[in-house]
């Protein structure tokens, strides 16, 4: 299955009930030949009565099928990605995540 990911810098902070959340990078990571698009962000609880935390994530629209090709209807350019379906190399992928970035949670589309 193949998606369209609008790469939006304005989206790249967002406010949470107890804290925010801010996208910090893209990156395309290299796994069996193809290219992977992993989004680096930083989530921080710092607005909740019971203390403040904070935790690296990443997220991983999929593989890059066709990047930056098109554009949105807001003009925002878009990359074409296909969805990783299958847990063995989702956990392929989270494994080559976590060698070279520091992230507490993988999510994948």
């Amino acid at each position: 299955m193949t998606r369209l990911y609008s790469h939006d810098s304005s989206a790249a902070q967002g406010l949470a009930i107890a804290g925010h959340f801010e996208l910090e990078r893209e990156l395309r990571l290299s796994h069996d030949g193809r290219d992977v698009l992993v989004l680096l962000g930083m989530a921080l609880v710092d607005t909740a009565c019971c203390g403040t935390t904070g935790m690296r994530y990443a997220v991983v629209p999929g593989f890059v099928l066709d990047w930056r090709a098109g554009t949105d209807d807001q003009g925002r350019p878009t990359s074409e990605v296909e969805l990783v379906p299958d847990r063995p190399t989702q956990r392929a992928i989270t494994r080559a995540i976590h060698a070279r970035h520091t992230v507490t949670q993988v999510v994948f589309w």
